[in-house]
């Protein structure tokens, strides 16, 4: 059996060999019975390492087409039909390059004299720094040398009695036992994933999406349905037509300063989307990262805390310090021993000496002290960045002010290329996030996101300039 190999291509070398082999199955020249190649003798052949054999004959065993039988070695027990059916349900298509991009993005981040729009992050002069590094200095003398030893999985109890105590205050009626300290939202999504959905199974999700959950997705080998989403984020009907036709088991969402859009859902719509979950025995991951972020109003209830089957994603990375990635997890509390068990099998636990010191903190009333400057200082930059926008930007180009959030989602004239945008703007020493990077599949029209919580004000007037320059020379 000659396979070939491309080592030029995105396609990992194991997904080839699988993928060569499905299809030797599929056109009927593997039969069932057929027996492949011992592991050992095509890895010589090919010249890779037995592991990328071996993990080849995994997905393929993963999706039903083959068995390892003693003394037989790896067989063959799918018809050609089943094949075709079966890879289906596991391969969920072509890899994209949205992992590429995003290692760009954050690679670019340390790139000096660069202007940011493409970090969804506080600039490190909104920071309370300080404050924390007294808190930090608290848990330290409080504690000892039990602030660097391991904790409970679940996370430390003084920080989880504290998040439940300011859920409270955001409307979330909550419980210790119900909290699960993560390595922040990131950490989170892909524990819920991991825990309630397998290789095959279909999610919704919202169009454009945060491609962090995106990632995560395409990691796990899941099915994911977009629903495009409008001005109010998630149509509830429409996803009750999803549901009807595709029978998923997840639904992931961002309903508050949505990521990328800005868009939040209405009140009236998350009580039905709720409704609706429970009608269908969906569960939803709400992502509430931005929850706190609101310029002038608070946002509606957030999905949880209007009962249902809700688990909820939050985070201190866009409201706290990015560095510390913490967040937490809100569920029931079998849900939170059931993500305890899948998370032990990577990582023990986020570290307790920064859980202790984030406990205080939060004690202290600092989080309630820096949030209204916070707010105050992005809502500022908003502000400034349509102004910008709106004196320099081509005609064609449009934007919605969310009420919340650290960003704004541009949509660009018709004729504007954003691959090449992108490159170009780069040469001139200014970065956004590409439109197309959200999108499960091609983008609907050209966008970009531009993030202002890192930039400062004059960064903002200065890089739309660049922007704007880049724009109407790629435009002509």
């Amino acid at each position: 059996m000659q396979i070939p190999i491309d080592r030029s291509s995105d396609v990992p070398l194991y997904a080839q060999i699988a993928r060569f082999i499905h299809q030797q199955i599929r056109i009927g020249n593997l039969p069932p019975g057929s027996s492949l190649p011992p592991i050992r003798s095509l890895a010589g052949r090919l010249g890779v390492s037995k592991a990328v054999v071996s993990l080849a004959y995994d997905e393929l065993a993963t999706a039903g087409m083959v068995e390892g039988r003693v003394g037989a070695g790896t067989v063959v027990t799918a018809s050609g039909e089943q094949a075709a059916r079966r890879w289906q349900e596991i391969d969920p298509g072509p890899p994209t390059d949205q992992a590429g991009a995003l290692y760009d993005l954050l690679r670019l981040a340390n790139r000096p004299g660069l202007i940011r729009f493409n970090l969804d992050a506080p600039a490190s002069g909104l920071l309370p720094t300080e404050a924390f590094n007294r808190s930090l200095r608290a848990a330290l003398q409080e504690h000892g040398p039990e602030a660097y030893a391991y904790g409970p999985p679940e996370g430390a109890p003084q920080l989880r009695e504290m998040i439940a105590r300011y859920l409270a205050t955001r409307g979330i009626s909550t419980s210790p036992d119900q909290i699960l300290i993560t390595a922040g939202a990131q950490n989170g999504i892909d524990l819920v994933v991991r825990s309630l959905v397998s290789p095959g199974d279909t999610v919704l999700v919202e169009s454009p999406c945060h491609l962090g959950a995106l990632q995560v997705f395409a990691a796990c080998r899941v099915h994911v349905q977009a629903i495009p989403v409008d001005g109010d984020g998630l149509d509830p009907e429409r996803v009750a037509d999803f549901c009807a036709r595709f029978k998923p088991r997840l639904l992931y969402t961002n309903p508050t300063y949505q990521n990328p859009t800005g868009s939040t859902m209405p009140l009236e719509r998350r009580r039905r989307l709720v409704r609706l979950a429970d009608e269908h025995g969906l569960t939803i991951l709400e992502d509430g990262v931005c929850n706190e972020l609101e310029f002038h109003s608070p946002a509606p209830p957030a999905l949880c805390a209007l009962g249902g089957p809700v688990i909820h994603v939050g985070s201190f990375t866009k409201s706290l310090l990015p560095g510390l990635r913490l967040g937490y997890l809100v569920a029931s509390p079998e849900q939170v021993q059931r993500f305890t068990r899948v998370r032990q099998a990577t990582d023990v636990n986020s570290p307790m000496v920064l859980q202790l010191a984030l406990a205080h903190f939060m004690a202290a009333g600092h989080l309630e002290r820096h949030l209204p400057l916070l707010r105050q200082e992005l809502s500022s930059r908003q502000r400034r960045l349509q102004t910008a926008l709106a004196a320099a930007f081509p005609a064609g180009t449009n934007w919605t002010a969310p009420a919340g959030g650290m960003h704004l989602w541009v949509r660009l004239p018709e004729q504007a290329n954003v691959v090449d945008l992108y490159r170009r703007a780069l040469a001139s020493d200014v970065a956004f996030a590409p439109g197309d990077l959200f999108f499960p599949g091609p983008a609907p029209a050209p966008y970009m996101r531009l993030s202002y919580g890192n930039v400062s004000p004059g960064e903002i007037s200065e890089g739309i300039a660049r922007l704007s320059a880049v724009l109407q020379d790629a435009c002509r």
